[in-house]
């Protein structure tokens, strides 16, 4: 995830650099970012089902940077 890309204005972006997904305002909800070990950067997003399963099937287009989608399942010991 680019570093111009912030929980705040993550809808924003998203929408407005992924037209060809049809996603509306409100089907996107950012709760954080975080970095990895490796210092890769990481921003969890809460999805409609219905948005999810579109999005697991395609990437995100951010800035210069074509983004991976994945589950976030945190682990507790």
């Amino acid at each position: 995830m680019p570093d111009a890309v912030t929980p705040q204005n993550a809808e924003d972006v998203i929408l407005a650099q992924n037209p060809d997904l049809n996603l509306q305002e409100g089907d996107i909800h950012t709760k954080f970012a975080f970095k990895t070990k490796r210092n890769i950067r990481n921003i969890v997003i809460e999805l409609k089902p219905q948005t999810r399963r579109e999005l697991l099937q395609n990437k995100l287009k951010l800035y210069w940077t074509i983004c991976n989608i994945d589950d976030y399942l945190p682990i507790s010991r």
